[in-house]
């Protein structure tokens, strides 16, 4: 394979400008430090971390977006592009979680745009819902600690979280254990906006700014 690819390609029969490697660098320096590009590269990571799935989504990002006249990469576009790799399958899981799940769902969302994707344990979750269901007209019924905290372990089953560690057994344990979050913000609005009979302020919250 290796001799099948040099035989394909040869770097010295092409002439890079100095300028264009100086601008490619640059870009991909200003790149990395990007918030958003960097959230989505970790979630991918989190979720496959082969070289062949980092080859394909290099090729994707480089072959969409750079020509030797315009080396500039866009961080939104890349960061959509990013999520767009992600498969289709989570979208699905999420449209047939129960309108508890999703909320709480939404709710690590929330919690993971404002605190830049740091780690959360149950508490902050069921804080975040309980604050949101108080004062919804559809939810004020599901705010019992023990129906949430199975709702957050189904969520935890499904692989749409997973723990920072695998220590916690205990039901105290459990209420404090740090996960991490193993969506990206657009499959959760994608989702919102697929499912059926969802509540309007259930859909409202998902898609505000205001956690």
């Amino acid at each position: 394979m290796l001799t099948f690819v040099r035989n394909q390609y040869n770097p010295d029969r092409y002439s890079i400008p100095t300028k264009f490697q100086a601008d490619w660098n640059l870009q991909v320096d200003k790149l990395f430090k990007d918030k958003g590009v960097l959230a989505s590269l970790e979630t991918i990571f989190s979720l496959d971390t082969t070289v062949t799935s980092l080859k394909n989504l290099a090729w994707d990002l480089i072959s969409l977006t750079i020509t030797e006249n315009n080396p500039d990469w866009n961080p939104s576009y890349v960061t959509k592009t990013l999520e767009n790799s992600i498969d289709d399958d989570k979208v699905q899981i999420l449209c047939g979680l129960s309108v508890l799940e999703l909320c709480l769902v939404i709710a690590m969302k929330h919690q993971t745009e404002i605190y830049d994707n740091d780690p959360f344990n149950f508490e902050m979750i069921f804080n975040r819902f309980q604050k949101f269901a108080n004062a919804s007209t559809t939810m004020q019924g599901m705010v019992e600690g023990n129906l949430v905290l199975k709702a957050f372990e189904h969520i935890k089953a499904l692989e749409l979280i997973v723990p920072v560690s695998n220590l916690a057994t205990a039901r105290q344990q459990k209420m404090f254990q740090m996960h991490r979050f193993l969506l990206m913000p657009s499959q959760v609005k994608n989702a919102v906006n697929k499912y059926q009979n969802l509540p309007v302020d259930v859909s409202q919250w998902a898609m505000s700014s205001i956690a």
